[in-house]
This record gives C-alpha cells, structure tokens and sequence, in this order.
C-alpha cells in the first residue's frame, strides 16, 4: 500500500464494487476497515495506530517513520 501515499485519491474494489474512495490521509485513518478488505497497511502506519489505540497522542498522517518520530519526541 505505500505505492498509494503519493495519489491524489484511492480507489479500493470489493469484488468488482467501488467500497471506498478517498485520499490516502483519509484512507490511512481506517487501518481496521482496510484490514477488513485483505489489504496491508504499511508496517509505519499500523504501528502508529496501536500506539494511538494504547492512548498515546498521535495525529495523523504518518507516512514515515520520521512522521512518527516527530511525534513521539517533539
């Protein structure tokens, strides 16, 4: 999925079906629902994600893991 992080929009097919369509800042958000689709989600954003989950104070988009460390040591 990195090869996403530079498009203007997404578009992911569910069986021949459109189920979603955004741009990938958006898109990354929903890291469960793409996992639902059978999708990888870039090792960097599923890590921030868990540390969100676990309570800690992560804004996305983080494409990098220099993203993630501007974050976690500001």
């Amino acid at each position: 999925m990195e090869e996403v992080l530079g498009a203007d929009r997404v578009l992911v097919l569910d069986q021949g079906r459109l189920a979603l369509d955004m741009p990938p800042e958006e898109l990354f958000k929903h890291v469960d629902l793409l996992k639902s689709y059978n999708l990888k989600v870039p090792e960097i954003i599923d890590l921030a994600t868990e540390l969100k989950k676990a309570g800690m104070d992560i804004e996305f988009p983080i494409y990098t893991e220099d993203d993630l460390v501007r974050q976690l040591c500001p």
